[in-house]
Parts: C-alpha cells; structure tokens; sequence
C-alpha cells in the first residue's frame, strides 16, 4: 500500500501514514509525482537556429529570385522578387508551420506563451522585430528569463520542444503577455524608416553620380562629335580654313541642344573645344587628334590642348600617340573601301563613276565612320581624300594612285597635284584591279589600328576597364564590315588585344599597351597581351 500524500509505502494493515500522518487509502500502485519543470529552447539552440536561418534567408531569397528571372526572363524582377522573399522568410515559414530550416533541425516550434498556435499578427510582429538593430543577438541579453530574444518578448510567443503538450508550455511563462501592439509597431517603424532613409540617401547618391557621369559621357561625346562637324567645314566649298568655324550656324545649332555650353576657338589651321565637366575638370579637344581630360580652363586664346593635360602626363602623350595612329588607320581603311564601292558603281552605271561622290556609300561612310571625306568625279575619274591627323592627306583616285598629300584634292579628280584639272587622260580598258595580298595584309594592319582607337574610346567612355569590349556593337560592326572572320579579340579589366590572320601566313598582333608582333606561330591572346610565349605544341 502506498500513501496518496507523500508516496511512502505502508503495511496493509497501517490505518495512517508512518511518514506524514495522512489517512491511508487503499492502494496497491504509487501516485504520480510532479514531472520535472517544461523549458523553452536553451541559448545554444537559438544561437544555432540563428546562424542557420541566416543562411537559409539568403538560400530561399536566391531560389525564388532565380526562378523568376527563368519564368518571366526580367532580371530587374527577380531581383526584386529575391528581396522580398528575404524579408518574408520567418513570416512564411513560422506562419504556415511554426518552425524554420533551423528550428526543424533542433526539433522546436514557435508557439504562443499559453501553449496555442501564434496567430497571424503575433508572427507578423515577431517578424518585423527581428529588424530592430541588434536585435538578432538579444537572446543573449535575457539570463534564465524563458523569453530569450526581443521578437519572443514583443509578439508574446515561445521556441520550445514540439513533444511539449499546451499544459506544460503554460508552466514556461504563465505571467508573459503581448506587449501593446500599436507601441511595438511604432517602435519597429521608426526603426525600419531610419534604416531605409540611409538606403535611400546611399541609392540617391549612387544615381546622382551615375546622371553625372551620364551627362559627361555625353558632353564628350559632344565635343568629339564637333571635331567631325570642323573637318565638313574645312572642306565646305573649299574653304581649306577652319577660321569662322565657332561663329558658324553648324557650331550653334549643334551646340544649342546642350545646357552646358562649349568654348570654342578657331584659326585657318587650328581649332580647340573645351567643356566642362561635372567634377569640375575640363575635356578638351583639338585638330591635332588629341582628346581627353584636362584640370585646368583652356584660354579661348590658346589653340590646343597642349600644356593643360592631367597629371598623367607620360600616359596621355601615348594615349594621344595610339590615337592618332588608329585614327588615321581607321581613315585610311575607310578611304580604301570605297574604291571597291566606285568601281561597283562604275559597273551599274553604264560604265561612268559620275555621281559616285553623292551616292550612298559615300554618305554612309561619312555618317557611320565618323570621318570628312573630300570626293570629286566625272564620267571616267574620281579621286577621294580625307585629312590625317598631322595635317596631311591621305588619297586614292581611279588610276590606281594611293599616298599621302600635303594638299587636298582641291577640286580635281586625281591625287597628284602637279597634273591639271583638265588634262586629257586616256581611258583604262580595266576598271578595276583586285588588289594584290600585300594591300589586303596592309588593310587589314590598318584595320587592326583602327580596332585598337576603338578600344581606347570604350575605355575612355567607361571607366571600368577593357573588359567587355570584344563584345561590344562597335567592335562587332568593325569586324564585320571591314575584316569578317580575320580577327579574334581578349579583353580583361587592366588590357586587350588583338590578332588578325594575314594573307601571307603571318599573325599580326597589337595590344592597348602598344605591343605589335608579327609571328609565323600562333600567337596568345589569352591574357590581353601580345608578349606571350606560344605553346610549344600550338601552330
């Protein structure tokens, strides 16, 4: 027999207890005692529940935002989306099933302080208070106190074992209640507006420097632009004089779509645009070629860039050099197509090359290359000429002839200056010569050059690197209209390069650190340079 008061065991015929004196009923099983006292999670578990639900936000945040970016092909959505399911992971999960990733693993759930499951506005509220600043570290801050993080004590709710019935979770923390809600959410609000104020001041500052760097891109492209406007002047009815350029209409109407004004300065020879630029510097331009940042105002006096360049002195003069030579590439390149387009047009027009220079190719040439080009024909003649950068140039006419000139056509249909206008000239019985494999060789040298000029103006434009360039339109449009299947391009951040195959069986190759090699081996682009060894095996 045992007492229902203590447990002691007794003789049957005892009437009393022997231990605490009560009256014996009989009984042939001991009572139940007092089970040990329920616990919410301890401090080891929430730290873990913490460290793993951190990386199970960023895990469901980047499966739902990839998945939308596969369904609806909108990067700028799935972004967005990702974000959002971040934010919403404890609200989902915690709201839907009581637990997270972590909480799975450790066997617990969330419940109310009455042992019921949480409602939809207590797990709300422990969601959003998650975002309090140091909050996620607040279950350290709680002693044996059964409520150990802020959210627990705000939104009313528990982390216990999921093998606790309602009844022992209510001996957890009978006198815990929801604080007031309209307290807890203003409190949670302000929090949430100052951090999203210092957001929104870092994403304001971010697009005030990428409008101003917009706005810069296009100024230069501006200023770069006019320098194409003063050649059309320079051969406009002949003027061979760039004077009187910053007072014509082209330059104000030009000029006038633009808030930021241009300075602008000419003479017969010469002639420089200066704009500023919204860090306070300056980019300037001039007819020597030269284009590029300056730290100084350019006098409307003065008549170049020269003597205003950035501190980076060395690396302008050889940017300025590559330039140059990429330009003048490029004008060549373009010049020498247009032979194949005259005689084309020779045969399609009964046999004359008159109104070649109004045709299509010419104009074509001018607006997508970017480039004066100086044409005279007649029936039987034509002769093209465009202006290099040292001032001389370049010319190509219907007997074959192609060099460099101190003068320009000057109205006549040949590129030597000592022969007249009007001079009779027997008529070639070939219209056309294909050209041999050394010109070709030499064209494509020149269009490599020339891909190197555009290679320099993206990184200019940018500011990020080379990388990217090989896949940029400029650089796809070049190599399919001037060397289709001749070319193969590496870029990286720091360097590019180029190799082109040539006719002869040789490999030409030039990087943006003005490395040019010639090699009867392949030669590897592999790190944007052209100085690598070939492999032993390759050829």
């Amino acid at each position: 027999m045992f007492c229902h008061n203590c447990g002691a065991k007794c003789e049957p015929e005892m009437k009393f207890c022997k231990e605490c004196g009560a009256q014996l009923i009989a009984s042939t099983t001991p009572p139940s005692l007092p089970s040990e006292p329920a616990e919410a999670a301890s401090r080891a578990q929430r730290f873990l529940h913490l460290i793993v639900d951190t990386f199970g936000m960023y895990l469901f945040a980047i499966f739902v935002g990839g998945l939308v970016v596969v369904i609806f092909r909108n990067e700028t959505v799935g972004i967005a989306v990702g974000w959002l399911a971040f934010f919403l992971y404890y609200f989902l999960f915690e709201s839907l099933f009581q637990t997270s990733l972590a909480k799975k693993l450790t066997s617990t759930v969330v419940v109310s302080v009455d042992g019921s499951k949480p409602s939809v506005g207590q797990i709300f509220i422990r969601s959003i208070a998650r975002y309090i600043p140091f909050e996620p570290l607040s279950f350290l801050f709680y002693g044996v106190h059964p409520t150990k993080g802020w959210h627990d004590r705000l939104s009313g709710t528990l982390v216990v074992s999921n093998k606790l019935t309602a009844e022992q979770i209510k001996t957890i923390a009978p006198n815990q209640r929801s604080n007031n809600l309209l307290v807890i959410i203003f409190a949670v609000v302000i929090c949430m507006i100052i951090m999203f104020g210092l957001a929104s001041s870092v994403i304001l500052s971010s697009l005030a420097d990428s409008r101003d760097k917009g706005l810069d891109a296009a100024m230069k492209s501006s200023v770069n632009n006019l320098r194409a406007q003063a050649e059309l002047y320079y051969y406009d009815a002949e003027k061979n004089s760039y004077a009187g350029f910053c007072e014509s209409e082209t330059f104000y109407n030009f000029t006038g779509k633009f808030d930021s004004s241009i300075d602008c300065n000419d003479s017969a020879n010469t002639y420089v645009f200066n704009a500023e630029l919204s860090n306070g510097s300056y980019y300037c331009a001039d007819n020597t070629g030269y284009a590029g940042p300056v730290v100084q105002y350019i006098d409307v006096t003065k008549e170049s860039c020269t003597g205003a360049k950035t501190e980076s002195l060395p690396i302008a003069i050889e940017l300025e050099n590559r330039k140059n030579a990429g330009t003048d590439a490029m004008r060549k390149s373009s010049t020498n197509f247009l032979r194949v387009d005259a005689e084309l047009y020779y045969e399609s027009n009964s046999s004359s090359y008159d109104g070649f220079c109004e045709s299509t190719a010419v104009y074509q040439t001018i607006n997508d290359d970017n480039i004066a080009i100086d044409c005279n024909d007649t029936t039987q003649e034509y002769a093209l000429s465009t202006r290099l950068t040292d001032g001389t140039y370049y010319c190509i006419d219907s007997d074959g002839n192609t060099g460099t000139y101190k003068e320009s056509l000057k109205g006549t249909t040949l590129c030597l200056n000592n022969r007249s206008a009007n001079e009779t000239k027997v008529e070639r019985t070939l219209k056309y010569v294909a050209p041999t494999e050394e010109e070709v060789d030499r064209g494509i040298v020149d269009g490599v050059q020339a891909v190197v000029l555009l290679g320099d103006n993206y990184y200019a434009m940018t500011k990020d690197g080379y990388g990217g360039f090989c896949a940029t339109k400029s650089y796809l449009d070049y190599q399919e209209r001037f060397l289709p299947n001749q070319l193969r391009c590496i870029a990286n951040d720091f360097s590019f390069a180029i190799t082109a195959f040539l006719y002869n069986g040789n490999h030409y190759c030039l990087d943006s650190n003005g490395y040019a090699r010639i090699s009867r081996d392949y030669i590897d682009i592999s790190s944007g340079s052209c100085a690598n060894t070939p492999p032993a095996s390759t050829q």
